[in-house]
């Protein structure tokens, strides 16, 4: 004769916990809903990012076909802001747009008067500047497009990082350095819907 376990007094009496929460069945619910939301976002339905948000920090919390939202304010142009400070439009319509200089303005880099003798410091990297952002992503829209080396340069050899992706990714990843308390700066350019 088997003898059965005596059920646990507080988790067995709820079935639909014991049900949500048991291993598998825990991770297959939660796994199910964010593959579901990422697929709606390739779709190009509207994606919720953040249900809360902390109100002081500029957060990415929505995007869809043609517009971007920070902070719940709907921009259906490109802008770039950090987590701090307003957000600011951005002159940009594609991946090309995005000169050195437009960077630098990015990254909050004043350009200084032009050191006559700087040609003697060469070789020598430059100083990152004390408010210079850690990292620049840019969201160059539905498809992932490459900046100009040329664009970047001076940027990386300030030890400042310069990525591209799409803007779903930049959001997300914009979000998620944000939340660390990262310096992180973001360009977001909205993608629009694509012809076939």
């Amino acid at each position: 004769m088997r003898r059965r376990r005596a059920a646990a007094p507080e988790c067995r009496k709820d079935a639909e916990f014991s049900s949500l929460y048991d291993g598998k069945n825990f991770f297959r619910h939660h796994f199910t809903k964010r593959i579901a939301l990422s697929c709606r976002g390739l779709l190009g339905a509207h994606v919720l990012l953040q249900s809360e948000s902390n109100p002081t920090l500029n957060t990415v919390t929505a995007y869809g076909q043609g517009y971007v939202e920070i902070n719940a304010v709907h921009y259906e142009h490109a802008v770039y802001f950090a987590p701090d400070g307003a957000v600011t439009p951005l002159e940009a319509t594609c991946a090309a747009d995005f000169t050195e200089a437009l960077l630098k303005k990015i990254a909050g880099l004043n350009e200084s008067g032009s050191d006559p003798l700087a040609f003697l410091d060469a070789d020598a990297a430059p100083a990152k500047p004390d408010n210079a952002p850690e990292v620049i992503l840019v969201g160059t829209g539905l498809t992932q497009r490459f900046l100009a080396p040329d664009a970047v340069r001076t940027l990386t050899r300030l030890g400042i990082g310069v990525e591209a992706m799409t803007t779903q990714a930049a959001a997300r990843t914009y979000n998620i350095l944000m939340a660390e308390g990262r310096h992180v700066v973001v360009a977001l350019l909205p993608h629009e819907e694509t012809q076939q």
